[in-house]
């Protein structure tokens, strides 16, 4: 991955509100740059530990282990929901930054009709060149980092859905203990999902 805001050689107004935007994000964008790594990789494991489980044509795995990988894939889910809130920061941090930018622009571009010294519009050229350069790499931030949830969240919904799939899976071939886990877990999230309306 490319550094989300690398530095630049801008001027003006454009580098003040680059400098600006870096200094929100920052400590965002270090989390995320560390933590990106580790949550792909945590997906992964767990998904993998689910594909050997569903790839085994007799699982013999007992009870026991049947609802502790579903545990485990649940927290890893939590866990990756948890740290999605990072890079979401970050780009609405951007966004921000883009519509700065962009009333930015436009201001200039008003002003450089009225602007008669050609001082002036040398100066408002190279302000809006500047502003360019920043929303360019800005977009690009932005899509890369759209792009790098995309792909976690792709991930996520796999697990999810086998996660769900072995929650059936207890159910029906664990006997009345899995029935009974199964029945208790639904109450759970029915509770959980009543105490959010």
């Amino acid at each position: 991955m490319i550094p989300l805001f690398p530095l630049l050689v801008v001027s003006g107004i454009g580098a003040i509100i680059y400098s600006a935007m870096h200094k929100r994000t920052e400590a965002v964008q270090n989390t995320w740059s560390s933590a990106r790594g580790q949550v792909k990789r945590s997906i992964e494991e767990q998904q993998a530990e689910l594909d050997r489980y569903y790839a085994d044509k007799q699982n013999h795995r007992n009870f026991r282990e049947l609802c502790n990988l579903h545990y485990c894939s649940h927290c890893v889910a939590n866990e990756v929901y948890q740290q999605l809130k990072t890079p979401r920061l970050l780009l609405a941090e951007i966004n921000k930054t883009l519509a700065e930018l962009k009333q930015q622009k436009e201001l200039l571009e008003q002003k450089l009709k009225l602007s008669s010294s050609n001082v002036a519009i040398n100066r408002i050229k190279n302000d809006l060149k500047s502003i360019i350069i920043v929303r360019k790499n800005s977009f690009t931030q932005r899509d890369q980092l759209q792009q790098e949830i995309a792909e976690i969240l792709t991930l996520q919904k796999k697990l999810n859905a086998d996660t769900s799939e072995l929650k059936y899976r207890i159910r029906d071939t664990c006997g009345s203990r899995g029935e009974e886990w199964f029945n208790r877990l639904e109450q759970r999230i029915n509770a959980r999902q009543k105490s959010y309306s």
